[in-house]
C-alpha cells in the first residue's frame, strides 16, 4: 500500500471523509485555528459583535428588617431544625408533666421553659446573623495570576497565606474561607451548618456554641424527664424497677419511650459537639483550621488556654460590612490592611513590621478578630525558611 492511499484511508472516520490540511489550503480554505478569548476580536465589532463574556452567577447575601437579619440558603432545614426542637416539648407538656408530682411540675414546667427559650433564641440568632461576610470587591482591570495570587502575613513567627478569590475578587484575610454553599468570604469561617442554615464564622461563632451548649442541656433535660415519667408510672402500679417492668411500660406507653429513646440520641452527639468546641476554644483553632491541620507544629492564634477562653467570652463582636450597618470601604491594593487616603504615607503601615495593633486596628479595613498577635508581610527568605522548616 502506497502511501497516498494510507493517508486517504486514515483521514476516514465513521463514513466521513476528512480531507487533509494539504488539501484545504490549496482549494483556499483557512484552517481553523485556536483563539486566545482574552485576546481582542479579530473582525470589526460593527460587523459581527462579540458576545458577551458570561461569568457565573453568583449568590447575594438576601437581607431584610431593615439590613439587620440575614436569610440562609437552606431555609428547609431550618424549619426541620425547629420541629426536631418543637416536638420534645409538646410530649414533654403531655406526658411528662401530668405524671410528676405537684411539687416538681412546676418548677420542671420553668426549667423546660427556660431551656427552650435559650435554645429557640441562640438558634434564630446563629440563623439570621451575618457570620462575617466581606462584600465583594470590583473586578480588577488586572487580575493577579500565578504566584501573585498569593500572599503571606507572618503572624507570630508562622508564615500564614492569603489566596486571592477569584469570586470576591480580594485577598482572603488570615483566617477567611470562601463557603461553596453560601458563596461568600467568611472571616474566621468555623463551618457551614446546615441545620442553622447560615455559616458560622467571627460574628456568630460564640452565639453557636451557647446554642450547641442550651440544646444538650435541653437534651439532657428530655432524658431526665422521659425517665422520671416512666419510673413514676411504674411506682403507680406498684411494680419494682426492672427490666420486665420497663419493658412493660415501654409497651403500655410507647410515646415515653420513643421520647427517651429520642433524647438519649440527641444528647450523646450535641455533648460530643459541645466538648469538641470547648476543644476549640482552649486552643483558639476553628474547625476548618482542625480538619485539614494547617497548623501542625505550633497554632499562631492561641496564646494560652486562659487567655484564648477570657477573649472568647469577653471580646466585642465587630459590626457588619453588609448593607447599611457598615458600609463596605475598597480593600485597595493591600491583601488586608488599608489606610484612609487622607492619612497614607510613604510607608504603609502594612509594609512596617514594627506596627502596633493599635495601629493596625486604627487603619484595618477589616476587624481583627484574634488576640494581639503582631501581622507583618513575610519575605521571601521568612517564607523560604518556615516551608523548609515543615518539609
Amino acid at each position: 500500500m502506497d502511501g497516498s492511499a494510507y493517508a486517504a484511508m486514515s483521514s476516514w472516520d465513521g463514513g466521513t471523509y476528512h480531507r487533509s490540511l494539504e488539501e484545504r489550503e490549496t482549494e483556499g480554505e483557512r484552517p481553523p485555528r485556536e483563539v486566545d478569548l482574552d485576546a481582542r476580536p479579530l473582525c470589526s465589532s460593527a460587523v459581527h459583535p462579540s458576545p458577551p463574556l458570561l461569568l457565573p452567577a453568583v449568590k447575594t447575601p438576601r437581607l431584610c428588617c431593615g439590613n439587620r437579619c440575614l436569610a440562609g440558603p437552606e431555609p428547609g432545614v431550618l424549619l426541620f431544625a425547629v420541629f426536631l426542637l418543637s416536638a420534645p416539648a409538646i410530649l414533654l407538656c403531655h406526658d411528662v408533666l401530668p405524671r410528676l408530682s405537684e411539687g416538681i411540675q412546676v418548677k420542671a414546667a420553668a426549667g423546660f421553659a427556660l431551656l427552650l427559650a435559650a435554645v429557640f433564641g441562640t438558634l434564630f440568632t446563629t440563623a439570621f446573623s451575618d457570620p462575617g461576610i466581606i462584600p465583594r470587591q470590583p473586578r480588577p482591570e488586572e487580575l493577579p495570576s500565578g504566584p501573585s495570587r498569593v500572599k503571606f502575613v507572618v503572624i507570630n513567627g508562622v508564615s500564614v497565606p492569603q489566596k486571592w478569590c477569584t469570586t470576591c475578587c480580594l485577598f482572603r484575610p488570615p483566617r477567611t474561607k470562601h463557603c461553596s454553599t453560601c458563596d461568600n468570604c467568611v472571616q474566621r469561617f468555623d463551618h457551614h451548618c446546615p441545620w442553622v442554615s447560615n455559616c458560622i464564622g467571627q460574628r456568630n461563632y460564640r452565639v453557636f456554641f451557647f446554642f450547641v451548649f442550651f440544646a444538650a442541656l435541653y437534651a439532657l433535660a428530655v432524658v431526665v424527664g422521659a425517665g422520671a415519667a416512666i419510673i413514676a408510672e411504674i411506682h403507680s402500679k406498684d411494680l419494682k424497677i426492672s427490666l420486665e417492668s420497663l419493658w412493660q411500660t415501654a409497651r403500655d406507653c410507647p410515646r415515653l419511650a420513643g421520647l427517651f429513646v429520642y433524647g438519649v440520641c440527641c444528647c450523646i452527639p450535641l455533648a460530643n459537639l459541645c466538648c469538641f468546641n470547648f476543644y476549640l476554644i482552649l486552643n483558639n483553632l476553628t474547625t476548618n483550621e482542625d480538619v485539614l491541620q494547617l497548623f501542625p507544629e505550633r497554632n499562631p492564634y492561641s496564646l494560652g488556654c486562659l487567655t484564648n477562653i477570657f477573649y472568647f467570652f469577653s471580646h466585642r463582636v465587630e459590626p457588619s460590612l453588609l448593607g447599611d450597618a457598615r458600609p463596605a470601604r475598597s480593600l485597595g491594593n493591600a491583601p488586608f490592611f488599608s489606610e484612609p487616603p487622607a492619612e497614607r504615607s510613604k510607608t504603609s503601615l502594612f509594609e512596617s513590621p514594627t506596627a502596633s495593633r493599635q495601629q493596625l486596628e486604627r487603619h484595618c479595613v477589616l476587624p481583627l478578630s484574634d488576640p494581639p498577635c503582631v501581622q507583618t508581610p513575610a519575605s521571601a527568605r521568612e517564607v523560604r525558611s518556615s516551608f523548609s522548616a515543615q518539609v
